[in-house]
């Protein structure tokens, strides 16, 4: 087994097809698969257990489309998180287009520099992971009440909220509030990304 099929097989993102998709895919018979499986036009595949269904690894699908003259956007490319970031602070908001340039850590990237601008963002861009200053200066909105606010939109039901706060006490508080996580400041490029990575689509089980 190659270090791509192990990828595939715990990156539910490039999860594995199912003899049957496949040829839903290609638009032929499942007995017409088999035929490839047995031609060897099919490299790669491994099985359910010791005599169960075949599994064709997406990697391996990406090639027979590629092949075939065929793409189809999206197959084979790990799904972006969607980050919003509401911070008054330029440099935070710097720092966030910085991390979200990463090769390394794909993702969708929106800033706002207050809550009621975020709040409205939010609603279009629908945010995997929301990372929201604990002080609000410019807004009118405490951290912890931007929290409890958001967790009350319906459309944000679905978001993650990350609490940036100056210190764990504030921090603690977000948390009572409804945040999932807390980065601390001053924090990095290193810490940002694993903290927006947690709430990955790709690393969803």
């Amino acid at each position: 087994m190659t270090s791509r099929d192990r990828e595939d097989s715990w990156d539910p993102s490039l999860r594995p097809y199912r003899i049957s998709e496949v040829a839903a895919l290609f638009g032929v018979t499942v007995q017409a698969v088999h035929a490839w499986l047995k031609t060897g036009r099919i490299l790669v595949r491994r099985r359910t257990s010791r005599r169960g269904s075949f599994l064709i690894p997406r990697s391996e699908v990406a090639r027979l489309l590629r092949v075939a003259g065929r793409e189809i956007p999206g197959l084979w490319t790990r799904p972006r998180v969607r980050v919003l970031v509401i911070d008054d602070d330029r440099g935070i908001r710097r720092l966030a287009v910085a991390a979200a340039r990463s090769p390394a850590a794909p993702m969708e990237l929106r800033t706002a520099a207050g809550v009621e601008d975020g709040l409205l963002l939010a609603g279009e861009f629908q945010p995997d992971v929301i990372l929201l200053d604990a002080y609000l200066r410019r807004s009118g909105f405490r951290g912890d009440d931007a929290v409890a606010f958001i967790r009350k939109a319906r459309r944000l039901r679905h978001a993650r909220i990350v609490a940036m706060a100056p210190d764990r006490g504030m921090g603690r508080l977000m948390r009572e509030a409804g945040a999932d996580g807390v980065l601390i400041k001053p924090f990095g490029l290193d810490e940002f990304r694993a903290e927006v990575l947690k709430y990955s689509p790709s690393l969803k089980g």
